[in-house]
């Protein structure tokens, strides 16, 4: 099976794999550019939800 059936589901078509993140996790960004997606393993937990934080921090400003 494909990894990205996994998360995505079979349609997961519209995720392209993003190269060249530091962080060695999965990135996807959605085929119309306005979504990604960041899949990291149990033990980078905390350090993901402290990027979602400040992304969402960011937003506001």
């Amino acid at each position: 099976m494909n990894r990205t059936n996994i998360f995505f589901g079979e349609s997961h078509s519209d995720w392209l794999p993003v190269r060249g993140g530091e962080s060695g996790d999965f990135v996807f960004r959605r085929g119309d550019g306005h979504a990604f997606a960041k899949i990291a393993p149990a033990s980078r937990r905390g350090e993901l939800a402290g990027e979602r934080d400040r992304l969402i921090w960011l937003k506001g400003r």
